[in-house]
């Protein structure tokens, strides 16, 4: 993966991170949907 998807999914974790558990396995879903086509559950 490239350094600045993998920093964007990063940030993505940490800032759902706020939200609990929860937000942190859907910021890691989230990056497998970027991974996939760029497209954001929710």
């Amino acid at each position: 993966m490239m350094p600045a998807l993998v920093r964007a999914a990063k940030g993505s974790v940490a800032e759902r991170g706020r939200w609990g558990a929860q937000g942190v396995e859907r910021g890691w879903r989230s990056a497998d949907a970027v991974a996939e086509g760029f497209r954001e559950p929710g």
